[in-house]
């Protein structure tokens, strides 16, 4: 569970604005239908203000958003239209640039108008506003609060609905995706049975099938390998290596389940292996220590390293002739 917290720990703090709430900021901000010129205006304020504070390559940014080549301008705007997540605010901040460079805001906004729905045009012309008073709700010192990971999670969400309301469901649905994964170690717990665990487990991960890409499932392989790590870890070995088995035939094919054996079976060769070189070295360190007392006591202490280095080298090369 400390992998798991720290995990969420980074992924909190490599988003722009996922600090410590502090209670003396408190902002409430209503959602509205219709876009004002007053909204606007503090858009681009924001832009403005968020584009200087960031030391970002202004062509990375306008490369983000998944835009066709044949048509970018009809493909940002169905990515406006559909896009969920990290997707979503990446063609947006692709639009404000846009925008940024060719000094027509409300042009483009217009544009989009004729496009998307009154809740994605607010999304969009409000997004650089609303982002910088959610950081003004966020303090530094996230990190060094001593809270549990659950208590983190629900603040972050309190604070995102706070400034966005709904809309923060559309803007970080990959990132609560991701929350909620990492949260089914605790769920964990509760399971008693192998087939109970196998159930839900699998259960659980196809919850996310919309977001497998975002959370870097999007293989057998991977999926795989997150379900492993859901497995109790109060099942006994025996429960563990049975419910691996059930989760290796619901993922892989018979391939792929022939190359987990084989991997298996090179792993412990080589653990195997470790092992016995460990043991071997070991023992000859123990024969040269009592030699040091008796036959080669008279040896200088730059004629002994040179003999152990010998001694040692020979032994690694036996060792591994013979393997």
């Amino acid at each position: 569970m400390r992998h798991a917290w720290l995990l969420t720990c980074v992924a909190l703090v490599g988003s722009a604005s996922y600090w410590w709430i502090k209670p003396e900021h408190s902002v409430v901000v209503p959602v509205q239908a219709v876009v004002s010129q007053v909204q606007l205006s503090e858009s681009k304020a924001s832009l403005t203000k968020a584009l200087s504070s960031q030391n970002q390559d202004e062509a990375l940014l306008l490369s983000k958003g998944g835009n066709d080549a044949s048509d970018p301008v009809s493909q940002l705007e169905e990515n406006l239209k559909t896009a969920l997540g990290s997707v979503l605010r990446q063609n947006i901040e692709h639009f404000w640039q846009q925008c940024r460079h060719q000094q027509n805001f409300e042009l483009q906004l217009d544009q989009l108008r004729e496009n998307l729905s009154p809740e994605r045009l607010e999304l969009v012309a409000t997004y650089w506003q609303k982002q910088t008073q959610r950081d003004a709700l966020f303090g530094e010192d996230f990190m060094s609060q001593d809270t549990e990971l659950v208590d983190k999670i629900a603040s972050v969400k309190a604070i995102d609905q706070q400034v966005w309301g709904q809309q923060a469901d559309i803007l970080f649905a990959d990132q609560y995706a991701y929350y909620d994964l990492i949260q089914l170690q605790d769920e964990s717990v509760g399971y008693s049975s192998v087939e109970e665990a196998s159930q839900r487990i699998t259960q659980r991960l196809t919850q996310y099938e919309n977001q497998w890409s975002s959370l870097s499932l999007s293989t057998n392989n991977a999926r795989y390998e997150q379900a492993l790590r859901l497995i109790p870890e109060h099942f006994s070995l025996e429960q563990r290596g049975e419910l691996q088995q059930r989760l290796a035939e619901f993922y892989l094919n018979e391939q792929e389940r022939g190359e987990i054996v084989q991997r298996q079976v090179e792993e412990k060769v080589q653990a195997q292996q470790i092992e016995n070189y460990q043991q071997a070295l070991a023992q000859l360190n123990d024969t040269l220590s009592e030699q040091r007392k008796t036959q080669f006591s008279s040896l200088t202490a730059e004629q002994w390293l040179q003999h152990v280095a010998q001694k040692r080298y020979e032994f690694r090369h036996a060792f591994f002739a013979n393997d």
